[in-house]
């Protein structure tokens, strides 16, 4: 947990290094979070039989219902913290699973983002894959033909480093095209509330599909304790804030670190905002404040 930290501290230190880093560092989370084989092929690929077997697993260790522990805030369903084993090694991760209520209508995507995924070769796995970096929010609609939504506040802490785009874009599919997801990450650096000065950096993993189906979740080691908690804005957006902190280990016996983690759903988007810490430098509530603040710089369009 450790090293994911220091890679994304190095990534925001050397801006040449923070498209390798910042997308290593979800796809190892995406891996840690049990399973075999990249977790984004197994969401497409075999999405249904591994989602099922891994939860026979969870439920098994940790005596719960999933189905019956899935709450949902706004239509995106986060279940409670729960434990799973990961097949590789048997080792015991605590997380959750995240799933938007329902997937996008294709033709919402663009025309150039369909042709550029059916033109792109299959790989090992018989996916499709495309990734793409864009300098800002603007240029990434244009191509898209839909982004994530944002507010003042994110707009003023976007890093847009120069020579790299400060949006990463990833598409999938299976061969066939028939069902695709697409990821889209932005790095953004956050003023925290009553402090003076400080700013803490925000990772904000947003994603999209064309089908109904659940994301892989969000699993660590040596979680120490997970903390969860519904909050509702002023303007009525619905969000689940979860805050983890990961014991010492042998390896790194004085280490203590921490990720806050807000979760909610806006306009066909579903949201992760994450903020890694080392609880040296930073407090777990001044990572929740810093969430909450976010989130009450939505406008949620009233029904």
């Amino acid at each position: 947990m450790e090293n994911n930290y220091r890679d994304m501290m190095d990534a925001v230190k050397a801006p040449e290094g923070l498209r390798r880093e910042v997308m290593k560092m979800s796809e190892q989370e995406r891996t840690k979070k049990a399973r075999p084989v990249p977790v984004r092929v197994v969401l497409v690929a075999a999405c249904v039989a591994a989602l099922l077997a891994v939860g026979a697993v969870a439920a098994e260790v940790s005596g719960v219902d999933i189905v019956e522990t899935i709450k949902t805030a706004l239509g995106l369903q986060v279940s409670e913290p729960k434990t799973i084993i990961r097949p590789t090694d048997e080792a015991e991760l605590e997380g959750w699973t995240v799933a938007l209520p329902e997937g996008i209508a294709e033709d919402h995507l663009s025309a150039e983002f369909w042709a550029e995924l059916q033109s792109a070769e299959p790989d090992e796995y018989d996916m499709r894959c495309i990734f793409k970096e864009f300098q800002s929010r603007e240029e990434l609609k244009a191509y898209l033909g839909v982004a994530p939504t944002l507010n003042p506040l994110l707009e003023q802490g976007d890093i847009a480093l120069e020579g790299h785009g400060g949006w990463h874009l990833e598409g999938r599919s299976n061969a066939e095209v028939e069902i695709t997801y697409v990821w889209v990450t932005g790095n953004f650096s956050i003023p925290v509330p009553e402090t003076d000065g400080k700013t803490i950096h925000v990772l904000l993993d947003t994603w999209v599909s064309t089908a109904e189906r659940p994301s892989g979740g969000i699993y660590f080691e040596n979680v120490e304790e997970v903390i969860q908690e519904e909050y509702v804005t002023k303007n009525g957006l619905k969000a689940v804030l979860s805050n983890t902190r990961f014991a010492p280990t042998e390896e790194n016996p004085e280490y203590y670190g921490g990720c806050g983690i807000a979760e909610f759903y806006l306009d066909g988007f579903a949201y992760r905002l994450r903020v890694w810490y080392d609880t040296q430098w930073t407090e777990g509530d001044q990572v929740t404040a810093t969430l909450k603040s976010i989130l009450d710089a939505y406008e949620v369009p009233q029904e």
